[in-house]
């Protein structure tokens, strides 16, 4: 399938062709257009509306979305197994379920976009019809080079002890987001269960799949290794996380067994081996106890390295209670921000984001916070943080703050508002509002992402104006899901390479999934050292011919390294950007 781009239309042709009262900067992508409404999708019919898509470290892309026709079917399309530009149906509504008797998909959900590993395997969550729809309504199913597996399925008989013959206990319950997938091909998800003694306090679990062999993580009702007095309670709210090691993250209450009161908790580990990390009423690192209830609905940050983020409030000796930023590592937790902790802009931190924490591999961190201090008010209160794994922090981005590129007087408002990720590399990715002269409702938010010794590159903005299956569209609205990092098994829509997928809205009321790529800031720089040179020479002529995902080398990002490629390199051959 041929590479797609969408291209920015010269600013001076935004004001005639769409009749804008003011221009909308350039941005600093190119775009790839994986899918977009009106569009036959592969398997039969036509794209009519989207989910938000999802990515992997390489750049192949996944999304649910519907189609139009005689018959309005939902499915999951992705590039995962097959390849870059080329993409597939997974699944779609009516298929028979493989090895599950009598059973079929639903309809897809749109909210539920699919999780897609390094590997480029799709895990999904789906309504079900048919014999196994009598024991529950949703099943977990996966996507993978062999074609689409069950995960887990109502009906499917659990392994807990029991005692007696005829002693069973099934799958019933399935819930919609309570489920990571890792590098590994491993699958964590909450699961209610029913049959013998099971009632409303020991229908909970969460299991471990790996390969054919599902194991029990944690199930309400039991007490939790190396504590007394309480038991595990519900997980309404969990959300799981996953690494690479198979290693899961996960917050959960815990009831008094004496009292009924609930305590939150947050744990870590695998089957058999559960520790706790901390808990409601212990003492706190910096002072005072851990309090309040769950803050951002249990989001979290986890890599391989064991490192985990979350966000949890602590009540101090003066009474107030105060959100902190922790991180807990080699069995020690440490706050990241709390209040009246100093900040780089040399005020003081009042309170981390509910939803905030990205963390990669090797344990740096972005997060976004609000100061106070001195001239601090609303319209700039709101950080964006870089934290290095030696405790060093770097202000990214500040609200109120000028915005490169722009018109003088234009700024940044509630920078990474909705989140950001930071990748390998220390690149970070965010969403931010604009405000001041020639901003309205209509171009007011944007797409970031930083660069190594240049200012952060524009990947997308609200009344740009590109052309999408040969017709001028202006993007009215677009959304990404950033996710606490890469190594979390969680959903993502940004790749390693800095490639965002979002799914774009336009004016016309038509969408599409679009793929963001940043330009370069030193061209020809393959391994982002700031110098062209021999290094980055040899490593275009090293995969020369490359066809497929993209990789280092591939220096225009159009999944092949050519002559365009090795000709980039040349031309800028002895630059140095850092002068």
């Amino acid at each position: 399938m041929p590479r797609t781009i969408a291209r920015m239309i010269p600013a001076a042709a935004l004001v005639l062709a769409a009749g804008l009262s003011t221009t909308v900067s350039a941005a600093d992508a190119t775009y790839r257009v994986v899918a977009r409404t009106g569009q036959a999708a592969p398997g039969g019919g036509t794209f009519l509306s989207f989910s938000s898509p999802v990515i992997t470290p390489e750049g192949r892309v996944a999304f649910t979305a519907s189609l139009s026709g005689i018959l309005s079917l939902r499915g999951v399309w992705s590039e995962g197994v097959s390849g870059m530009n080329n993409l597939q149906l997974a699944a779609k509504q009516g298929n028979a379920i493989p090895g599950v008797n009598n059973t079929r998909i639903g309809a897809v959900s749109q909210s539920a976009s699919p999780i897609i590993n390094a590997s480029g395997e799709i895990v999904f969550h789906t309504p079900i019809v048919g014999a196994q729809a009598q024991f529950g309504e949703h099943a977990i199913l996966r996507h993978t080079a062999q074609g689409l597996q069950s995960v887990a399925m109502p009906g499917q008989l659990v392994s807990l002890p029991c005692g007696g013959i005829g002693c069973q206990r099934w799958i019933t319950d399935l819930p919609g987001l309570g489920y990571a997938f890792n590098a590994a091909g491993q699958v964590a998800f909450l699961a209610k269960v029913a049959g013998t003694a099971i009632n409303d306090d020991n229908d909970d679990l969460l299991l471990l799949r790996t390969g054919n062999a599902i194991q029990v993580v944690i199930r309400e009702g039991d007490t939790p290794p190396g504590t007394f007095g309480v038991v595990f309670g519900g997980m309404a709210i969990t959300m799981p996380q996953l690494n690479g090691n198979g290693e899961i993250l996960v917050r959960n209450y815990l009831q008094s067994v004496n009292t009924n009161t609930s305590y939150w908790s947050v744990w870590r580990g695998g089957p058999g081996s559960m520790s706790i990390v901390a808990a409601q009423n212990w003492l706190a690192p910096v002072g005072g106890t851990f309090s309040g209830n769950f803050i951002g609905f249990g989001t979290m940050g986890f890599n391989n390295a064991g490192q985990a983020l979350f966000v949890q409030s602590v009540l101090n000796n003066q009474g107030d209670l105060n959100s902190g930023l922790w991180l807990n590592q080699n069995a020690q937790t440490q706050a990241v921000s709390l209040n009246g902790m100093p900040a780089p802009t040399g005020l003081t931190y009042n309170y981390p984001d509910s939803f905030t924490g990205s963390i990669n591999a090797s344990g740096v961190i972005a997060y976004n916070a609000t100061v106070q201090g001195p001239g601090v008010n609303f319209s700039n209160d709101r950080v964006l943080i870089r934290r290095m794994p030696n405790g060093a922090e770097t202000l990214i981005v500040r609200e109120g703050n000028q915005v490169p590129g722009f018109l003088n007087g234009v700024v940044f408002s509630n920078p990474a508002w909705s989140g950001e990720r930071v990748l390998n590399d220390g690149r970070i990715v965010f969403q931010s509002g604009l405000s001041g002269p020639g901003v309205h409702a209509g171009n007011d938010q944007a797409m970031w992402i930083t660069r190594h010794g240049a200012a952060p590159a524009l990947l997308l903005r609200t009344g740009q104006t590109m052309v999408i299956g040969g017709q001028l569209k202006s993007v009215q609205d677009f959304g990404a899901s950033f996710g606490a990092g890469p190594e979390t098994g969680g959903r993502t829509a940004v790749s390693e390479l800095g490639q965002v997928v979002m799914r774009v809205t336009f004016t016309d009321a038509t969408q599409a999934i679009i793929v963001a790529s940043p330009e370069s800031a030193c061209p020809g720089d393959v391994n982002g050292d700031g110098v062209v040179n021999f290094a980055d020479l040899n490593a275009v002529l090293g995969v020369f011919g490359h066809l497929g995902d993209v990789i280092p080398g591939d220096l225009d990002l159009d999944g092949d390294v050519d002559f365009a490629d090795l000709n980039q390199v040349l031309s800028n051959f002895g630059v140095d950007c850092g002068i």
